[in-house]
């Protein structure tokens, strides 16, 4: 079980909104809790943050800790005439799940407005017509009349919009349910580990913090490793529970502790 501080951090970090290129909540909420512990902190160009805890040794060796800020979500590429909106997937999603779930879009303001994705009865879907639908073929409702009542509520070409998805205890607090747990979990460990290390003076230096834009490429890693240079990289992210089905065999089973990743698509640890 989490403790409170523990599950502190998963609500407030799941709750906050910030799809690839739009993580400008996260990195607040990590520069907050950086500067509330008096740390010193490293940005990049592109928007990832990391913490620095220095070591006293001379010519220390350095150590980064690493999650990304980045959800998966929608940016507004279309307004129609008659104030339903269309978007572009940011990230992988699978559209199975989408259609009937109620989503946020942030303002110009920067202020959020509810909504839902469109959903046809499946009695009124015509044979030719897909039964899984594509992401351009979403329509997203915010209650508007026309685009230019859209318009006027702050709706903007580019703007945010991510699916809703409270944070919520189940079964006493033993699973815990929410958007955004990919990957606000790993950043929710690194500050934990912060926590953790609060009073120890280390033999390196500890970079830990979030990195942009992996949902689309890894790409704030690839700046964050280059600005940092570390000798050793630890990443802090999401799997899939793939015991579902109740087959014990498969890797993933939830609650059954941390998975070491050893080889994917892009990297092979060591």
């Amino acid at each position: 079980m989490l403790n409170d501080t523990q599950k502190k951090y998963l609500r407030e970090l799941t709750q906050l909104n910030g799809i690839t290129g739009q993580e400008n909540e996260v990195a607040r909420y990590l520069k907050n809790e950086f500067d509330t512990r008096r740390l010193t902190y490293v940005t990049d160009n592109l928007g990832s943050i990391f913490a620095l805890k220095k070591s006293k040794m001379a010519n220390p060796f350095k150590v980064m800790v690493a999650g990304h800020m980045d959800e998966v979500g929608f940016i507004v590429i279309e307004i129609l005439e008659h104030g339903l909106i269309k978007g572009h997937a940011v990230g992988g999603l699978n559209t199975l799940a989408l259609t009937s779930q109620r989503v946020l879009l942030r303002t110009k303001s920067g202020s959020y407005i509810q909504g839902t994705i469109d959903a046809t009865p499946p009695h009124l879907l015509k044979d030719t017509e897909q039964k899984v639908p594509e992401v351009k073929n979403l329509l997203f409702d915010f209650g508007f009349s026309s685009k230019q009542d859209a318009l006027d509520a702050g709706v903007y070409i580019g703007a945010m919009m991510v699916v809703w998805g409270p944070f919520v205890e189940l079964n006493g607090g033993r699973r815990l349910m929410s958007k955004a747990f990919d990957n606000r979990y790993g950043l929710a460990l690194g500050l934990d580990l912060l926590d953790e290390l609060n009073d120890v003076e280390l033999p390196f230096d500890l970079y830990i913090g979030g990195t942009v834009q992996e949902e689309v490429g890894l790409r704030g890693a690839t700046t964050a490793a280059h600005m940092i240079s570390p000798d050793v990289a630890i990443v802090l992210d999401c799997s899939p529970a793939r015991d579902s089905s109740g087959d014990k065999t498969q890797w993933g089973q939830l609650g059954g502790g941390v998975l070491l990743r050893y080889i994917d698509g892009s990297m092979i640890a060591y």
